[in-house]
């Protein structure tokens, strides 16, 4: 089943996304930056207190979202690289994974949260213990 941008609520989700991904005194700014309305004060305290919520949702899987990461940080990078990646020097090597491990657990649990707060995707909670 494919997922249409209105199936997701695309403009709701686009402003969910804002608030889950940069710092709260950051958000009305960022909202702008994509012709966005930044809401009045009580829509800043629902938006906080929602934000706050979709990050709780995805707490049980932080873990696997860290693994998945860690392993998609290598498999890209290695893919990207190619035969270069063993001429890259341990420092760069590392600040490299690192930053781009960093961007994929902030997107997964991002993407998993938002997706999960619109009903699309949920998980098995026996699964976890």
């Amino acid at each position: 089943m494919s997922e249409s941008p209105e199936d997701i609520g695309l403009p709701l989700v686009r402003a969910n996304l804002v608030w889950d991904l940069v710092s709260q005194r950051d958000v009305p700014r960022m909202l702008r930056m994509l012709d966005m309305t930044p809401p009045g004060p009580d829509g800043v305290k629902i938006a906080a207190t929602e934000s706050r919520m979709r990050a709780d949702m995805v707490r049980p899987i932080q873990s696997a979202i860290e693994i998945l990461a860690r392993e998609i940080t290598e498999i890209y990078i290695k893919a990207m690289l190619g035969e270069a990646a063993s001429e890259i020097d341990d420092e760069t090597a590392l600040d490299l994974y690192s930053a781009y491990e960093d961007f994929l657990v902030a997107a997964l649990k991002v993407g998993i949260a938002n997706l999960m707060h619109v009903g699309i995707l949920t998980y098995n909670t026996r699964i976890l213990g």
